[in-house]
């Protein structure tokens, strides 16, 4: 039997058929129960070439080396048959994608979880705490331990023990854990993402990429970005269709709502 983290039987709180519908009409997939409510503070990710497996030993130093903040390898990324490679060389994202054995990621998640009509999970305190508990684990194991619990303010370190916490001291912990959160999202944008821009300088994709990356014109969209712009401003020479880090979304300031 399955159950959720609380001990109850997971197809009571959660239809196991086809996916979960919510109140108001939203619904999520059954696979993706471990990441329902979690707000990502962090993303970034750059593709691994094929190149780099000629020199297993400097690869193996570069992974050794990210390390001390964690990292996901996704093997998954790539384009195997015929169609695939086709389809690839006529797609808009950058072309190392073709030529990668991997996309290293990193995300950082955790903070204080959005119930949005989930049918069974209402902000009762046991569920709070529940959720707060497993804030307190996620940072630590995401974090490695080596500085996220040093940065909750000392007065907030009653909160790791969240078994005899009330309601009222559960929701206040949430404040010390939002100010964790801005803190390692920080850390996040100056530190981690940098460190493995440099180590993988080769490109990312929109979806997965650094919000701030700042050459974000050549990481994402590489050699195709020329030939995309001049197809963005064919089509849309008046910017009506606008999102962040989009080609030709330097045209606009960081909101979209003013020309730059």
């Amino acid at each position: 039997m399955t159950t959720t983290e609380s001990g109850e039987e997971i197809s009571k709180v959660y239809p196991t058929k086809g996916s979960v519908s919510l109140q108001d009409g939203r619904w999520y997939d059954p696979a993706n129960l471990g990441e329902l409510n979690l707000l990502y503070t962090g993303y970034t990710s750059q593709y691994m070439p094929l190149s780099e497996l000629e020199d297993l030993d400097a690869l193996a130093s570069k992974l050794v080396n990210l390390s001390e903040f964690g990292f996901d390898l996704h093997i998954n990324k790539g384009l195997g048959n015929g169609s695939g490679i086709w389809a690839g060389e006529n797609t808009s994202y950058h072309p190392v994608a073709r030529e990668s054995a991997a996309l290293v990621l990193r995300a950082s998640s955790g903070t204080r979880g959005m119930n949005g009509g989930v049918h069974g999970h209402d902000p009762a305190l046991p569920r709070t705490r529940e959720h707060l508990d497993f804030v307190v684990n996620r940072t630590q194991e995401e974090w490695h331990g080596r500085f996220a619990m040093d940065r909750l303010p000392a007065e907030y370190k009653a909160c790791l023990d969240t078994a005899e916490l009330t309601e009222g001291q559960v929701q206040w912990c949430w404040a010390g854990f939002d100010a964790l959160f801005q803190s390692a999202t920080v850390e996040f944008r100056d530190v981690i993402a940098p460190g493995l821009r440099r180590a993988f300088p080769f490109g990312s994709y929109l979806n997965e990429a650094d919000y701030w990356e700042p050459d974000w014109q050549r990481s994402l969209w590489g050699s195709n970005y020329p030939r995309l712009r001049d197809v963005k401003l064919a089509v849309d020479p008046e910017g009506l269709f606008f999102c962040h880090h989009c080609v030709g979304s330097e045209s606009w300031d960081a909101k979209g709502n003013c020309r730059a």
